[in-house]
Parts: C-alpha cells; structure tokens; sequence
C-alpha cells in the first residue's frame, strides 16, 4: 500500500499570508482547513498556524491519485498536516 508520505513532494510546499510575523510555523505547527483544487498534477489547499493561514501546493502523480488524497485532506480538516502522512492511499 501506499502512503501519502510516499508521493514525490511529500511534505508539500507552502507559503504564508503577509502579515504572518516572519516567522514561517513548521508542518507539524498547520492544521487543514480546505481544499481549494484538485488539478492531474497537484493540490492546492490552505491551512491555519497560530498565526495566520497558509497555503499549500501539493504536486500529485495523476488526477486519481489527487481526487484520493483530496479526500483523504477532506476527511482531515482541523488536524495537523503531518497528521496524514502514514494515512493510505486507497487502491480503488
């Protein structure tokens, strides 16, 4: 089975909103808050640290495998992001 820490661009890349204090919260500080768009090559979705938000760019292998990981992004909404890295990617 594979995982989502197993993608290539695990863990995804993001910046800060201005205003963010410059200092950038590590992922494990960021929790999901929405998925904003599943494309074949990758997902956008925001996330909030104690202060501010956040947006990510998560490169996807192919649009199956983003619809599955947006779900799994879905189901993890207020939860850290590092929270679904040993979540499984399902086969169907």
């Amino acid at each position: 089975m594979r995982r989502v820490m197993d993608l290539p661009g695990w863990i995804p890349s993001y910046r800060t909103a201005k205003g963010h204090g410059g200092v950038a919260p590590t992922a494990d500080q960021i929790t999901i808050d929405s998925v904003l768009d599943v494309a074949d090559n990758h997902i956008d979705f925001t996330g909030t640290s104690g202060a501010g938000s956040v947006m990510f760019t998560f490169p996807m292998p192919d649009l199956d495998t983003a619809n599955k990981v947006a779900g799994i992004l879905e189901d993890y909404y207020g939860k850290p992001v590092l929270s679904i890295a040993k979540v499984e990617i399902p086969a169907e």
